[in-house]
């Protein structure tokens, strides 16, 4: 674990600074580069001091942006059903791609598992789906019962560690094999966002990082240094964003 986690009050601020909008989401890429999505729909990617790299405007607010190595970003669009594969500049060098209606006729949430796979949440008839893009193939679905859908809102869904997650705002995370299996939930209401460090997720609440072991469900709290609605964990580096300000923190030397 890192060392980091250890004490917040070894950080020290080494950077801050102004968004043109509000920050609605933020991720790091494994290198540690920080990518945010602004209320504007502008993407952008800083590395890990804070300086800009890039920014690109698709002209809807991604419904989900996956960063993972850094070399082949992800991220789709519920307005269109469209998905990129984008590289580190972000700017697209190929036309959208598209969920084939073969396989999901509403995608509702679509996010990558693995290199060549993605899962699919259908909104026209609640199922999960995992699709081979290299095979363009239908490999698993599992129809989710309607004691969750019919009462649910889900936000977000991401696959780490062969595990997926989804979030449903008014209950919490359902968490599936990849083959869309249900093994357990994490019911934390009113959540919009989670990260993963190492075998942790975690997720803010009242300026407090909160950290769940996904093993051992072993559970612990450390208070932020400043409010935030999204922090970021890396080897290097805590990242803090809250309405139009980024921090930037790192260990005292």
């Amino acid at each position: 674990m890192l060392s980091s986690l250890a004490v917040f009050s070894q950080l020290k601020e080494i950077n801050s600074f102004g968004t043109a909008d509000t920050v609605v989401f933020a991720s790091v890429d494994r290198p540690g580069e920080l990518y945010v999505v602004l209320k504007n729909n502008d993407v952008q990617k800083f590395d890990i001091d804070g300086t800009l790299l890039h920014t690109v405007n698709f002209g809807f607010t991604p419904a989900i942006l996956e960063p993972r190595d850094g070399s082949r970003i992800f991220i789709s669009f519920r307005e269109n059903n469209s998905f990129h594969f984008l590289p580190p500049s972000l700017q697209p060098r190929l036309e959208p791609q598209y969920v084939d209606s073969a396989f999901a006729i509403t995608p509702f949430l679509v996010c990558p598992a693995g290199d060549y796979n993605l899962v699919v949440l259908d909104s026209a008839d609640w199922s999960l789906k995992k699709i081979s893009l290299k095979k363009n193939e239908l490999l698993s679905e599992t129809v989710l019962q309607d004691t969750v859908y019919r009462y649910a809102n889900f936000t977000y869904m991401r696959e780490y560690q062969n595990l997926l997650f989804l979030l449903d705002k008014n209950h919490g995370i359902r968490m599936y094999s990849t083959l869309g299996k249900y093994l357990k939930s994490i019911p934390i209401k009113d959540l919009s966002w989670f990260n993963f460090i190492g075998e942790d997720l975690y997720y803010i609440r009242e300026d407090k990082l909160h950290f769940i072991n996904l093993f051992t469900l072993e559970t612990r709290v450390m208070q932020l240094p400043f409010a935030a609605h999204f922090a970021i964990l890396t080897d290097e580096r805590l990242f803090l964003a809250d309405h139009k300000t980024i921090r930037i923190l790192t260990l005292k030397p």
